[in-house]
């Protein structure tokens, strides 16, 4: 599952330097989360948000930052990514997302279905908490509900 559902990741990556591209997922970073900060060239600053499921991580992007002191956030689904780049801090030297990533919080995760979305509850790191995954045109609602 894993190979198949990282081909798009592979296709806007062809020389991808420095960036991990194992489709292997270690014990330790299943049911894991992270929040990498990404200064990249063309969209500027953002909070990729990412979380192991199936063998991958599953990728957001929260233009605003993964903050929720005033209520919800939009978030845009990007291309899964490795597992492995959920541990990844670096450069981008070129290409699509080329600039910084800094790993920024980290921690355990589980999911629940729930309706069109999910609740994700993130333990341990610095953002712990419920926070509820909803489907909105053609982005996401995430609002921090615990």
């Amino acid at each position: 599952m894993a190979d198949q559902s990282l081909s798009n990741y592979h296709s806007k990556r062809p020389d991808a330097g420095s960036e991990p591209t194992d489709p292997s997922v270690p014990d330790h970073l299943i049911g894991t989360y992270c929040i990498q900060e990404h200064h990249a060239n063309r969209a500027g600053w953002h909070e990729d948000f990412r979380f192991e499921r199936d063998g991958v991580a599953v990728s957001f992007v929260f233009k605003k930052g993964f903050q929720f002191n005033d209520g919800t956030r939009m978030a845009i689904k990007t291309e899964d990514h490795p597992v492995r780049y959920m541990e990844w801090s670096g450069t981008i030297e070129s290409g699509y997302g080329a600039g910084t990533v800094k790993l920024v919080d980290k921690g355990n995760c589980s999911v629940r279905e729930e309706g069109k979305g999910f609740v994700l509850t993130l333990t341990e790191g610095s953002r712990s908490g419920d926070y509820w995954f909803r489907r909105w045109k053609d982005a996401w609602l995430v609002t921090k509900v615990g």
